[in-house]
């Protein structure tokens, strides 16, 4: 039988948390879990938390909440590369919360405004209107 190995990225986490966190994966066929091991050498890149600022600005759009804030970029505006997604933390962020007060959408990577902000926001929230609605 065939092994698969998945190099999987994008696993965040906090320096406090490293001594208490560990990754699992479950075959959903026969419900058995697995825990996948790591240490400090499969780190591959280390950075400050991201910081928000002060400045954060509620808005409503359809019944939902959306709360815009200011961080610190991780890269300057103009060194991004247009041929490349995600490419780090722009200066705004935005987060979305349906009329229960779940979040339904997360983004701080390569937003630069709040109006784009807000667009981004307001596209989510039609979509997520679209979906629930069908």
């Amino acid at each position: 039988m065939k092994q698969y190995i998945v190099d999987i990225k994008g696993v965040v986490i906090s320096e406090d948390e490293w001594n208490n966190t560990s990754i699992y994966r479950v075959d959903n066929s026969t419900g058995i879990w697995c825990e996948l091991s790591f240490d400090k050498d499969d780190i591959i890149k280390i950075e400050e938390e991201r910081k928000i600022g002060g400045n954060m600005e509620t808005k409503m759009y359809n019944n939902y909440t959306i709360k815009i804030w200011e961080q610190t970029s991780s890269i300057q505006y103009e060194d991004r590369n247009f041929d490349e997604e995600f490419q780090g933390c722009g200066t705004h962020g935005y987060q979305v919360f349906n009329p229960k007060g779940e979040s339904i959408h997360l983004d701080y990577i390569d937003m630069w405004d709040e109006d784009a902000c807000y667009q981004n926001a307001c596209q989510d929230i039609d979509a997520d209107l679209e979906v629930n609605n069908e």
